[in-house]
């Protein structure tokens, strides 16, 4: 800029050259202010995808707010079908559809990867009546264990049976049954 600032001033003078350069500052200072945040975005995007490496092509995603309570049913998960500096193009697993994400928009949220997760576990939401006895609800858990022993080449372990809520108006309450399966989250369908 020095340099192209005194040749100018050599072939038109000093003080066209200043209001040349003033002028030019002035366009380029908010166009700059302008873009600022879409070029930090894009690096953003770039960086995560280079250095962190989140997802392959083929892993099963999903993508939550960072602050997002996490859902009782699971997240909705995509397919990676493409990854490049821009974006990811992703399908959704229950219909089918295709997306493709701007890798920027990743750099807020947080990413879940089913492959990259070991066994998974299985959460089933029961409802028994308020007036079921806990002898008959410990029976049902020791059925329920005695089912998964029986299948090792499906589940690791049952890791409980808890209340979840207490709907007394309604007249039941909720328990939530645990198990882990044998398999990775990327396979269980």
């Amino acid at each position: 800029a020095l340099y192209l600032f005194l040749f100018l001033v050599g072939i038109r003078g000093a003080e066209e050259s200043y209001n040349f350069f003033l002028n030019l500052f002035l366009a380029i200072t908010p166009i700059s202010f302008a873009i600022k945040t879409a070029c930090g975005k894009y690096v953003e995007g770039v960086m995560l995808i280079l250095f962190r490496k989140p997802f392959e092509i083929g892993d099963r995603v999903a993508v939550e707010e960072v602050h997002s309570d996490a859902s009782k049913t699971g997240a909705s998960t995509w397919f990676v079908e493409n990854v490049n500096l821009f974006t990811t193009s992703v399908r959704y697993a229950v219909t089918n559809e295709v997306a493709c994400i701007a890798n920027s928009s990743f750099v807020d949220n947080r990413i879940i990867n089913a492959k990259r997760s070991p066994n998974a576990l299985i959460r089933i939401n029961l409802r028994f009546g308020v007036g079921v006895q806990t002898s008959k609800i410990d029976l049902f858990y020791q059925t329920v264990q005695e089912y998964a022993k029986d299948r090792p080449r499906e589940f690791l372990q049952l890791n409980g049976l808890s209340a979840s809520s207490i709907e007394a108006e309604l007249g039941y309450i909720e328990y939530i049954l645990v198990a882990q399966h044998v398999e990775s989250w990327q396979q269980m369908g």
